[in-house]
This record gives structure tokens, C-alpha cells and sequence, in this order.
């Protein structure tokens, strides 16, 4: 049977991986899931975190579960979210550098990667997602530090609360993580599969 293996316990990746996996696989499949360190801060910010944090619960899955694959259609799929400022989708390295923000933007990483056993090979592709604009409102004197610590981060926690999220938060529900992070395994999927 086909399997994939999830590096991530978070129902809202967890729902992302099966609907994007049902969509590519038409038969059924097994979902594995693995709570994973990804040696990054909780919130990353910046590219360089996000991609680190990608790679380390891709990294976490692969090794003990090649082990005991029976089957060649076997995928393993990592999720990372986190902050980046206007500058990095154009060299915003941390908080502390980001000058004068109006906006962050929560986008995820995503990995997936298949394992061949005839093969005995690993592929990957690591794609990134559309971002959601999250405004920075603050006072003139106000550091960002102070906005991410006193605004930001009781909203995260008020909306998980909820079990909503920012997507959904700042359209209105027009658009939700579940979908984007579906959208960018379904693009990963693409990719990995014209790599062939």
C-alpha cells in the first residue's frame, strides 16, 4: 500500500497532505504521522530559518523510515511556516533589521520527497507557498519587536484558539492555510513528478 509519511501531528498540514495525496493517488494510501524536532525558534522568521526548519523535519523522517518501505510509491512531505518581510521577497535576515515594515508575510516551505526501493533513491523538491499580507500596525516609537510580541503573537494564539488562521483571518475566509498549504503540495507534487 502507498504511504506517506508526515513530519508534522498539526491537523491543518495533516488535512493539506491527505487531500492533495487523495488528488494525486486515486487508490488508498496510509498516512504516517511524526512529531519531529526542527531545531529552529517556534516562530521562524526570515527564509533561512523556514528552509532550515523544512529541511531538519525532512531530514527527521527520512533516515528510520526508508527501513521498512515495501512499496515504491512512497512520499514524505514537511511543512514550514513562518514571517518574511517585503525585502526578503526581493535580505530581511531577522526582526531586529527589518526597518521601517508595513507588512510581514506568512508563507510555508514544503517539501516533498519520494523513495524508490527498486531504485534505492531519494528525489525532493522543496516549494514555496503563496504568502498572506499580515499588516504591521504600530505606533511611531513601537519596535517590531514590540508588534510581534504584543500584537502578533496573542492574535496567532487567539486564532488558534479559534482553529482559524491568518489566511482565513485577513480574507475574510476567502482563503484558507489548508488550502494554500494544498496548493503548494500539489506544485511539489508537479515538480517531483517532471523531475523523472
Amino acid at each position: 500500500m502507498k504511504v506517506v509519511y508526515v513530519a508534522s501531528l498539526n491537523p491543518v498540514k495533516v488535512n493539506a497532505v491527505v487531500k492533495a495525496f487523495s488528488l494525486y493517488w486515486k487508490e488508498p494510501f496510509v498516512v504516517k504521522l511524526f512529531s519531529v524536532d526542527t531545531g529552529i525558534p517556534q516562530q521562524p522568521i526570515g527564509f533561512p530559518q523556514i528552509i532550515e526548519g523544512v529541511r531538519n523535519r525532512i531530514e527527521n523522517i527520512l533516515p528510520f523510515n526508508c527501513k521498512e518501505i515495501e512499496d515504491d510509491e512512497t512520499h514524505f512531505c514537511a511543512m514550514e511556516n513562518g514571517l518574511v518581510g517585503w525585502d526578503d521577497l526581493q535580505s530581511f535576515r531577522s526582526y531586529e533589521t527589518f526597518s521601517n515594515p508595513r507588512f510581514v508575510y506568512d508563507l510555508a516551505a514544503i517539501a516533498v520527497y519520494s523513495y524508490s526501493e527498486s531504485a534505492d533513491t531519494v528525489r525532493g523538491v522543496i516549494h514555496l507557498t503563496e504568502p498572506c499580507a499580515i499588516p504591521i500596525v504600530m505606533e511611531e516609537k513601537q519596535s517590531f519587536y514590540y508588534w510581534f510580541n504584543y500584537r502578533y503573537v496573542p492574535l496567532a494564539k487567539y486564532l488558534l484558539y479559534k482553529k482559524k488562521d491568518f489566511y482565513s483571518y485577513y480574507t475574510n475566509g476567502a482563503i484558507t492555510r489548508v488550502q494554500v498549504l494544498f496548493n503548494g503540495i500539489v506544485n511539489a507534487l508537479t515538480q517531483l513528478n517532471s523531475n523523472k
